[in-house]
């Protein structure tokens, strides 16, 4: 038995769901929830420090609003695509290495 795939019986979301487990299964995927001080620039040196390292940033969200986060600061959530564990892990490791306020979330 197999499959046919054809353009009427693709569903894009599934598919796009398949694809993003498949990355984060093979450590491709990196979802890091980062606390930034509310200030001018500090989203960017965040962004440089990812971006140095070779990440795609895929999605962000920013949030000034929730209950846990404090005045004066920022939550953003990055969704990072990589080319693998180590990237990945030299990624984690630089942004220790900065003194960031950062939790994994995958």
């Amino acid at each position: 038995m197999a499959a046919v795939l054809a353009g009427g019986n693709i569903d894009m979301y599934l598919l796009g769901q398949i694809v993003d487990k498949g990355l984060a299964a093979t450590g491709r995927l990196l979802k890091v929830s980062v606390l930034l001080p509310d200030r001018p620039g500090a989203f960017k040196e965040i962004v440089d420090e990812v971006t140095s390292g070779g990440a795609n940033i895929v999605e962000v969200i920013h949030d000034r609003l929730s209950s846990g986060i404090s005045a004066g600061s920022a939550g953003v959530t990055l969704n990072l695509e990589t080319q693998g564990r180590e990237q990945s892990e030299r990624l984690i490791a630089s942004l220790r290495s900065k003194g960031v306020s950062f939790r994994l979330l995958s």
